[in-house]
């Protein structure tokens, strides 16, 4: 057993820890999503730091409920943007954190995760559910653009020039078609 450091979302007030101490079966890294137990709930959680070589007390540490490995950890930036917003807020790290989470993935168990992801791997490529009915989010064609709209594209995506650039232009005239 090994111990990590994990991220609930506690209010700062609550009295408890920012971070809490979990025994893990496994060394998981920073950013893994997790489930574990906090008083008779289960909440959701983000291993926050990578534990010291500590083993962990079985007596004194709960373990994890589960891991949700099905997806790849958060990112170090994104964990210090957290950090960051936290100390800005005067929030705790944990609140912040799955707070910007989508609420559906902090409700997810580990296999219903590996189902939405599998289900999500198995859709056809062209934006329809299977049968011909466009999903809410999928891609879709992109518009033929006039050519003022094909020179500013053109214009954009040459190499190396990764400044700043205004699209200027009234109401209805294509403005978005160039972005997307």
């Amino acid at each position: 057993m090994s111990r990590v450091t994990v991220a609930v979302e506690t209010p700062q007030h609550a009295g408890l820890a920012a971070l809490l101490d979990y025994a893990s079966a496994s060394a998981l890294p920073p950013g893994t999503l997790v489930r574990v137990p906090l008083g008779k709930r289960e909440l959701p959680g983000i291993v926050w730091h990578r534990a010291a070589e500590q083993p962990a007390e079985e007596a004194q540490l709960r373990p994890l409920a589960e891991v949700l490995d099905a997806l790849p950890p958060l990112s170090d930036h994104w964990r210090a943007l957290v950090d960051f917003a936290a100390g800005y807020y005067q929030r705790s790290t944990g609140e912040i954190a799955l707070s910007v989470l989508p609420p559906e993935l902090r409700r997810l168990t580990a296999p219903q995760l590996a189902r939405r992801l599998k289900r999500l791997q198995a859709a056809p490529d062209d934006g329809s559910d299977g049968r011909g009915n466009a999903e809410p989010g999928a891609a879709v064609a992109r518009p033929s653009l006039s050519a003022e709209q094909a020179a500013a594209l053109a214009a954009l995506a040459e190499p190396g020039d990764a400044r700043p650039v205004l699209l200027h232009g009234v109401t209805g005239s294509g403005k978005t078609e160039v972005y997307l």
